[in-house]
């Protein structure tokens, strides 16, 4: 009997170190849903954000911000070596209005960028957003998102940006993200399990282009064979609708000790499919293939003042479902910190 109690005495302690354990640990560390998937940052995904409050009606609820980031992506090459790091220097504006108790929400996004080693501060590209809520509640949230990227004459590769090119005029992208959540309490912090998707697509006002693409050319003995179209220096247009997707599985803690402290973990497994073109005698044909990666993200999140807040979101890229290290031109590492300031 005696050892029994000592049994459970042991088990007890165990158990409470192993709880005080992993809530330091997520309180040190906070992932985010996204994102990073297109350019616009969703504000219910991390990005730009503001504070908002409700309003009734149709009558707007008008919201500005200003955000100062710093960005720095890490790539390694073939053998594990580190390869480079490129940093970057940002900051944007957003003004907004949401409407009908938040559930349709407006707004527009605008900033600049600066690489080291230069003076020259470059334009992003400006956006305006359409996000509407047909449902959101304690459990259960429904996201459909539109994002027009207007014209604009990029100078050089925006390390964000999904599109570039000045050839691509407006840029349109449409999405729609479901999430479920289910906050709790434990050791009188607040803690939330999110698991959500997100799908969208892009559309433009101009004709876009690849030279990415196989021919079938007519031997000298009458039968067909596929050759590359780098051997043609020509391009045709890309007409199929590129589609991307992702799941996410993370948790949020906001431990009581410290007040306006959050700490967030998450998972995500992205994929993009993308058209892949046969020219052939009677016209262009295309199957899809598809791109996996996965990535964890931590994000520790201060909030210094109801206006103030400090953000650091950290990246770690895989390939696959966290299958293998990425190298070269898939970069593997990044780390975006932020300071906030809610006007």
């Amino acid at each position: 009997m005696q050892t029994a109690g000592l049994f459970g005495r042991v088990r007890r302690a165990l158990s409470f170190m192993v709880a005080a354990m992993a809530l330091l640990f997520v309180a040190a560390a906070e992932p985010s849903y996204a994102q990073s998937k297109r350019s616009p940052q969703k504000p219910s995904w991390g990005g730009v954000s503001a504070t908002k409050s409700k309003s009734s009606g149709p009558a707007p609820q008008w919201y500005a911000s200003l955000e100062f980031r710093h960005h720095i992506n890490t790539f390694y090459d073939t053998d594990g070596y580190l390869g480079r790091q490129e940093p970057t220097v940002h900051a944007r504006a957003q003004f907004g209005a949401q409407f009908y108790d938040r559930m349709l929400d407006v707004y527009g996004t605008v900033g600049v960028y600066k690489r080291p080693e230069t003076q020259q501060v470059l334009q992003r590209r400006p956006e305006l957003s359409i996000d509407f809520y047909p449902f959101s509640g304690t459990y259960f949230s429904l996201l459909q998102y539109n994002t027009v990227q207007f014209p604009f004459e990029a100078r050089e590769q925006d390390p964000e940006a999904d599109v570039t090119s000045s050839e691509a005029g407006s840029v349109y992208t449409v999405g729609v993200a479901p999430m479920a959540k289910y906050p709790f309490t434990w050791f009188n912090s607040k803690w939330k399990w999110k698991a959500g998707v997100d799908g969208w697509t892009k559309m433009y006002s101009r004709k876009q282009y690849t030279g990415d693409y196989e021919s079938e050319n007519e031997d000298e003995e009458g039968r067909l064979s596929l050759t590359s179209s780098k051997e043609e220096d020509e391009s045709i247009e890309d007409f199929a609708n590129h589609y991307e997707n992702l799941a996410m599985l993370g948790l949020q803690v906001k431990p009581s000790l410290i007040n306006g402290l959050m700490g967030e973990a998450s998972a995500t497994y992205q994929s993009e499919y993308r058209p892949r073109y046969t020219k052939t005698v009677t016209g262009t044909e295309y199957e899809y293939g598809v791109t996996r990666y996965s990535y964890y993200k931590l994000r520790l999140k201060y909030a210094i003042s109801s206006r103030v807040s400090v953000v650091n979101d950290f990246y770690h890229f895989h390939g696959g479902l966290f299958e293998s290290k990425r190298s070269e031109e898939d970069r593997r590492f990044r780390n975006i910190a932020r300071l906030t300031l809610k006007l």
